[in-house]
């Protein structure tokens, strides 16, 4: 393979090791941690990309993603390959195959001898005695037809084969086919199996983004290739990425003015506060549980020169002083579960346990909340997800609790298709070329307990 190589000077013999390409040495890194950790993958994969050049980072971000994206259909792909269930070779294995697949199947223009020997290298550094040999193999003969065989998974109209085939869990399949019927199903799956494109919302007063405009104001959809890191506007803060569904998010409460502060009780990364500094001629504060989200949101203000305030502080436990908010926004912690193409490790993280789990916390949030907008004044919820718990579940339990708010009409003209009854957004995935989000507006209208 190259990788060692034996050389005479002044008579002694040296022994040159190759190391493992450092891109893919990252890449199984990240992709054992989510295997066994069971943990977003986002912030490892961020924070990796930025010791590498752009062509490099590229590179890891797309076969992290897609590995992750296309787990079962590459497993299907590999089964007939080895002698051994999958599930009983070591973690270290079954990624640098499903690495290999990936390269083969899914990535282009990446020369079969570099798939084959970078494998071999890592199984020889990082997984158990033998191991090298059996992703030589398999990648040899994934080089073959590898390609060809996961074409042959494409799914049926039988929806036995959708989750090897569109790559999601068996619950999540069966969930949507029972509440949404089998075409939608479908229409969501195929969705979250496309690369995403990116996005940008412009400032309202800034220079308009090269791209095509969106439904959703100030929204352009970016061609194929655009770099935001290599656009010096987009550095300077002109734009922002985020998806047309969440940047309709922000334009759903009305324009607040005056000293009344507005907050954003789960603020990281900041985009949304973002919009809301962009959009409202009133002070805007800004909180997260944590230093560290704190400083994401703090990174988001210095590129795009909004101002807000930055506290650190758990929504559930607020620290602001009742009545003391024209408007509150609680972007809440969910499933992630409508935005699957984009977050694409969150479909094999999230069990059908955790949406409970969600809601009771989404719950705990939004009551807390309950005590800050003073009399008039709005209070916004909204997740990245459609799921009934974290949706409706929460909403109408709130209105139980709370009968001193009431729905309140959106500022934003839409079309009935996304506004199921007063105060409600729902998208659904692919809806409006949107990915999934849920919102709900209510309006404080007298003085009342939390």
């Amino acid at each position: 393979m190259g990788a060692r190589r034996a050389h005479r000077a002044g008579g002694v013999s040296h022994v040159t090791v190759r190391m493992p390409d450092p891109v893919r040495q990252t890449a199984l890194w990240i992709l054992m941690r989510t295997e066994t950790e069971r943990r977003s993958m986002d912030g490892l994969l961020r924070t990796a990309a930025e010791s590498f050049e752009e062509r490099d980072r590229r590179f890891l971000w797309m076969l992290v993603q897609e590995t992750v994206r296309w787990r079962t259909r590459l497993d299907a792909v590999l089964v007939p390959l080895v002698t051994r269930p999958l599930s009983k070779l070591d973690i270290s294995v079954q990624v640098l195959l499903r690495m290999a697949a990936c390269q083969f199947c899914l990535l282009d223009q990446i020369p079969a001898h570099a798939i084959v020997d970078e494998g071999v290298r890592l199984a020889r550094r990082f997984s158990s005695r033998g191991a090298e040999r059996l992703v030589n193999a398999v990648s040899h003969r994934l080089a073959e037809d590898g390609r060809a065989r996961f074409a042959q998974l494409d799914p049926t109209g039988d929806p036995h084969t959708w989750a090897s085939g569109y790559s999601h869990p068996s619950w999540l399949i069966h969930r949507w086919r029972t509440r949404l019927g089998d075409e939608l199903a479908r229409t969501i799956l195929e969705w979250d199996n496309h690369r995403p494109p990116i996005w940008l919302r412009a400032r309202v007063d800034g220079p308009i983004p090269p791209g095509e405009p969106g439904w959703v104001p100030n929204t352009y959809r970016m061609p194929i290739g655009y770099r935001p890191t290599e656009d010096p506007l987009f550095e300077q803060g002109a734009w922002t990425a985020q998806d047309p569904g969440e940047t309709l998010v922000g334009l759903l409460p009305p324009v607040t003015t005056g000293d009344a502060a507005i907050l954003d009780l789960c603020s990281a990364p900041g985009t949304k506060t973002s919009h809301l500094c962009d959009r409202h001629e009133a002070r805007v504060v800004a909180g997260d549980r944590t230093r560290a989200r704190i400083q994401r949101v703090r990174a988001t203000m210095r590129r795009t020169g909004a101002h807000a305030e930055l506290v650190v502080a758990d929504a559930i436990e607020v620290a602001f002083r009742p009545g003391s908010a024209a408007g509150v926004l609680v972007d809440a912690p969910c499933s992630n579960l409508g935005v699957l193409r984009r977050r694409v490790d969150a479909r094999w993280n999230v069990r059908p346990t955790d949406l409970a789990r969600h809601r009771r916390q989404q719950t705990r949030i939004l009551n807390g909340a309950a005590v800050l907008p003073r009399v008039g004044g709005w209070l916004l919820y909204s997740v990245c997800s459609t799921e009934p718990e974290e949706t409706d579940g929460v909403r109408l339990s709130f209105l139980k609790a709370h009968p001193h708010f009431r729905p309140h009409p959106f500022a934003f003209d839409l079309s009935p298709e996304f506004m199921p009854e007063e105060g409600v957004l729902r998208i659904l995935p692919g809806q409006g070329e949107c990915d999934g989000v849920y919102a709900s507006l209510f309006k404080r209208i007298e003085e009342g307990t939390a």
